[in-house]
């Protein structure tokens, strides 16, 4: 199991100021001198230390403090803070060293790793780069620019590749990694909900359900057609063209319509009466409650 993050940075930041014996500033209250930036403005606040000298104002949690302060890392830090803060955790510490010893063909196998021409050549997943990714037995090196221009130089272990794909903590990564290849029983994972059952057909769906089932029945895109045609260009709508230099005809060929008062009664209500009720309701409209 993971260490406890969350227990450990939840803790009252003034009390881990006290584990680490972080030296008072002379500003004196509860400042103390910042290990990161030197300044005399680290301040331990109620879920976070905050620096307001060299740092500019950055935030740091407590095991990034610890970390820094003690020189290791952040898991080693977590640890040893769980440990004086009395905090009980299951797992004990992670198998880096197990999980290092997998040869590099089962590791790309647990992490799903995308195969490139090369046989030894993988796709990157930090970068994202095709075939750049070449494993040597039981580590790995990506060529690409932006991998190649890190502090390592490209060369990745197997925990950070996984973190790179499961986007999530070096711990976690070498847990997960851990349970996939030593063989050990994996996390529970709660199952998904159960999809709901379909809803209903509503009318218009069960509409054009019984229009592809019956002979001879018009189908929406022959109403739509016909209703383009009728809805042209009135008289309103080509002065309102012309007063703007438009020639009606080029708008109506890319698509212009418009309606005036009384077109919807003299021009729609015709088309309308020669659709049936179904036929009607499946193009969209609601069922007349009586005709004209």
């Amino acid at each position: 199991m993971a260490l406890p993050w969350a227990e450990v940075n939840l803790a009252a930041p003034a009390r881990i100021a006290e584990i680490l014996e972080l030296p008072k500033s002379p500003h004196g209250g509860r400042k103390r001198w910042c290990p990161f930036c030197g300044g005399r403005n680290f301040s331990p606040l109620k879920r976070a230390f905050y620096c307001y000298s060299g740092c500019g104002g950055k935030a740091y949690s407590n095991v990034d403090t610890a970390a820094r302060s003690w020189g290791t890392d952040a898991a080693e830090a977590c640890r040893r803070l769980a440990d004086a803060l009395g905090i009980a955790y299951a797992g004990g510490d992670p198998p880096w060293r197990a999980v290092a010893e997998h040869e590099t063909p089962r590791v790309a196998a647990v992490l799903g790793l995308k195969s490139a021409d090369g046989r030894w050549l993988w796709d990157c997943p930090a970068c994202g780069g095709e075939g750049t990714l070449r494993s040597y037995r039981k580590r790995w090196r990506c060529g690409s620019a932006r991998c190649a221009a890190d502090e390592q130089h490209g060369w990745r272990g197997h925990v950070d590749l996984g973190i790179a794909v499961w986007r999530t903590t070096p711990v976690d990564a070498c847990f997960r990694l851990a349970a996939a290849l030593l063989g050990a029983p994996p996390p529970a994972v709660t199952p998904p909900p159960p999809s709901p059952p379909p809803e209903e057909p509503g009318p218009r769906e069960r509409a054009l359900a019984a229009l592809h089932g019956r002979p001879g029945a018009r189908l929406p895109e022959d109403f739509y057609r016909l209703l383009l045609d009728h809805l042209r260009l009135g008289p309103l709508g080509r002065d309102e063209l012309l007063r703007r230099s438009i020639e009606p005809a080029r708008a109506e060929a890319f698509g212009f319509r418009s309606t005036e008062p009384g077109e919807w009664e003299r021009r729609i209500r015709p088309l309308m009466a020669a659709f049936s009720d179904d036929e009607l309701v499946a193009a969209g409209f609601p069922r007349p409650a009586h005709r004209r």
